[in-house]
C-alpha cells in the first residue's frame, strides 16, 4: 500500500514537472535546440506527433504515464543539451 502511494506520488510530481517544461516553453526549446522533430520524439514518449505538439503550444496537457515518459525524456534531452553546450562563465 504505501509503495503504491509513494509511487503514485512520483508519478504526480513527474506530471507536474512536464506541464512547467511545458509552460516555460522550455520542452520545445529542448526538443528544437537538438534537432529533433516530434516524429522523433513520438516514439518514446508513445504518443501521437500532434499530440506533442499541442502540448508544446499549450493547447493541451499530457497526462498519466504519457506525461512521465515525457518528462523523462525532457529530463535526458536537458543532459544531453547541457553536455554538448555547458552554460557560458
Amino acid at each position: 500500500m504505501l509503495a503504491s502511494v509513494t509511487t503514485s506520488a512520483r508519478a504526480m510530481q513527474q506530471v507536474a514537472e512536464a506541464r512547467r517544461f511545458i509552460a516555460s516553453g522550455e520542452a520545445r526549446q529542448l526538443r528544437e535546440a537538438l534537432r529533433l522533430s516530434l516524429m522523433d520524439v513520438a516514439p518514446t514518449v508513445l504518443a501521437d506527433p500532434s499530440a506533442i505538439g499541442r502540448w508544446e503550444r499549450g493547447e493541451r496537457t499530457p497526462r498519466g504515464p504519457v506525461a512521465v515518459k515525457y518528462v523523462r525524456l525532457l529530463r535526458r534531452l536537458q543532459s544531453q543539451l547541457e553536455a554538448t553546450c555547458p552554460p557560458a562563465a
